[in-house]
């Protein structure tokens, strides 16, 4: 079938040829592989690499102006630490691979990764890719179409496993969208098509929308183990009885069998075959431990395999007051999700006698906004959120110039994304709005009534997984008390948090978004999680077959990112919906932006190389691949 081709094309065959150039003809390992190869345990290195292996030099994983990229050398154990259970958010990070990539955050240069050839047609409905051929799990079976077949056909389809077809994965990216079909040609090639157009669809597969691996590929000869279609009772018995799960709860196996791209960390994880650069392994109940994945596919331009760094720990701790006592004490190598501004004086302070370097990179995401639920169920909050003049009151009621200033110590700017009107201090006007829409009344204490007669209540539950999330939430409390409204602040775990979030028990919390920073992310405006308007995007994700339907403002956010999901990042078409967007959030304040284009630390060892020191922090140490210490 001949079919015309886009850019995407163009850039993929250039990255294929500059990908070969250059390439040693003799590859080299980390000395700790020889020594398994030398006792029987392995296959030789030639064996254990794709026919062509990604080629990492310059510029190939960060762009060449963020990092004076070097070739590395073999060795060490990299430390961290975290302090939610079983999950270290820097190494999974870290350790993500999708089948494309891209140096940073220009989404109009994806490169090939699992895969080693895409095309795309003319009007971003037919993708084709072909998967490297000799790539292999890490426990050394090929990678074929055979675990793309799996996948769709005995995964996605199968609905006990996805009662619904994954959003992602459907036409435009869009909840209604018809599911993609995949023609599988060969043991290698494979064509994804869709009944409408999916520009965005290629973005997705990098590391931009987070889909890993599994979107394409899951280990087809160790999950069939868990699957009821290819394994019988008798088969199956030992794994449920494990789980606690009966015969006909096979499918809750399958699902916690399932490695998806956040769990390379976690416990669940140990014996699954990975794409990864490294794999966990048994250790310690409060460590961690991560080895080097013997058949990771990337070598650098000398041909020596990467990763260079043999292994990863992560250490568990009760909250970021302990990781940061690890940090100022020399025990970590390299923090970033659990660093923040607050703290900078201090890792300054002892970063010689640490051994560390503080860095500040800017953030993609914004961890300080007040994210409202439209939906949390109490018929005055509902009533009172609804309306537009509410949200500009509190806009108007935060002192933005403050929260810069002593939250993120001048390090960050103003948002982009709210109207001038509306962008400004004034606790006075925001006072008369709320005095408009009826919030007039006040009860004995000099706090704002609610349509119910009530005192008007507002709870902010946070988690404090991002150290600045509390100082910002103090000040917000002291904002809104400022204006009449009884408002208090409560912490919470990170697992609580999740609950409540996912129960539609949060009324409003302190979240994150990208404003000002990702390019082409329009997710974030549309409701999709528990941070703001829950039973909406339950309602939009089941096609109306539960939750609550959305007023029309609303609907709105998703027509628009589905429009953005058609168009491919970069076009003029693309282009144009980013405008639209924009006008959409400063029209209707879904939540109330603080500050954009903020700072945040990247704490690391002064040992440690092939980190780069500007640009965004995810993109610069995502490929910790190319890390290495010196003596």
């Amino acid at each position: 079938m001949h079919r015309k081709t886009t850019l995407a094309t163009a850039i993929c065959v250039l990255f294929l040829l500059m990908g070969t150039v250059g390439a040693a003809a003799q590859y080299n390992e980390s000395p700790i592989l020889a020594e398994r190869v030398a006792a029987g345990e392995i296959p030789p290195l030639e064996e254990r690499l794709p026919v062509r292996p990604f080629v990492v030099g310059p510029g190939v994983l960060v762009a060449a102006e963020d990092l004076d990229w070097q070739v590395g050398q073999y060795g060490g154990t990299l430390r961290t630490a975290h302090n939610s259970p079983n999950f270290s958010p820097d190494l999974a990070q870290g350790n993500f691979e999708g089948p494309l990539d891209t140096a940073g955050f220009d989404m109009t240069t994806l490169v090939p990764n699992m895969v080693e050839q895409f095309s795309v047609n003319e009007d971003n409905t037919v993708f084709t890719f072909r998967i490297r051929e000799g790539l292999k799990w890490s426990d050394g079976v090929p990678v074929t179409t055979e675990d793309v077949r799996f996948t769709y056909e005995d995964v996605y389809l199968n609905e006990e496993i996805y009662p619904l077809f994954p959003t992602d994965y459907r036409s435009g990216g869009a909840g209604d969208g018809t599911p993609m079909v995949i023609e599988i040609m060969d043991d290698y090639e494979f064509v994804v098509t869709f009944d409408r157009p999916y520009g965005a669809f290629l973005t997705k597969l990098s590391m931009r929308w987070w889909l890993g691996a599994s979107g394409f590929f899951r280990p087809s000869h160790y999950m069939k183990q868990f699957h009821i279609d290819y394994a019988t009772p008798e088969e199956l018995a030992p794994y449920l009885a494990e789980q606690e799960l009966e015969i006909d709860e096979w499918y809750n196996l399958f699902s916690a069998k399932d490695i998806g791209p956040w769990d390379s960390t976690r416990a669940e994880a140990i014996g699954a075959p990975s794409l990864y650069p490294w794999i966990r392994v048994p250790a310690a109940s409060d460590i961690i431990r991560m080895e080097r994945n013997p058949f990771y596919f990337k070598v650098d331009v000398e041909g020596n395999q990467l990763p260079y760094i043999d292994f990863l720990e992560s250490r568990e701790v009760s909250d970021i007051e302990a990781i940061t006592m690890l940090v100022i004490t020399g025990e970590v190598d390299f923090l970033r999700e659990a660093a923040g501004l607050p703290r900078m004086p201090l890792y300054r302070e002892h970063s010689e006698t640490a051994g560390i370097v503080a860095t500040p990179m800017r953030r993609v995401l914004s961890p300080t906004n007040m994210m409202i639920n439209y939906t949390f169920e109490n018929a005055a909050w509902q009533e009172v959120t609804a309306d537009v003049r509410f949200r500009q009151a509190l806009s108007l009621a935060v002192d933005r110039e403050e929260v810069l200033d002593t939250v993120y110590y001048g390090l960050a700017s103003l948002p982009t994304l709210v109207a001038d009107e509306f962008n400004r201090y004034d606790p006075e006007a925001a006072k008369a709005l709320l005095d408009e829409m009826g919030l007039d009344q006040r009860d004995e204490e000099g706090y704002r009534i609610g349509p119910d007669g009530e005192t008007f209540d507002i709870l902010f539950e946070i988690m404090s997984a991002i150290p600045e999330t509390i100082p910002a939430t103090e000040l917000f409390v002291e904002y809104l008390q400022d204006i009449g409204l009884r408002a208090s602040m409560r912490e919470i775990s990170n697992a609580l948090y999740g609950q409540k979030g996912g129960a539609n028990e949060l009324q409003i919390t302190t979240g994150w978004l990208h404003p000002g920073s990702w390019p082409n992310v329009l997710d974030d405006y549309a409701p999709g999680s528990w941070h703001y308007g829950r039973e909406w995007a339950t309602w939009h994700g089941t096609q109306g077959q539960s939750g609550v339907e959305p007023p029309d403002w609303v609907k709105r956010a998703w027509e628009i990112r589905e429009a953005n999901n058609a168009t491919f990042p970069g076009s003029p078409e693309n282009l144009a919906v980013g405008d639209e967007l924009t006008q959409w959030v400063k029209d209707y304040l879904p939540f109330i932006i603080v500050v954009e284009e903020m700072r945040h630390p990247l704490i690391t060892s002064v040992n440690l190389r092939n980190v780069a020191q500007t640009g965004f922090s995810i993109p610069a140490y995502m490929p910790m691949e190319q890390m290495f210490f010196v003596e």
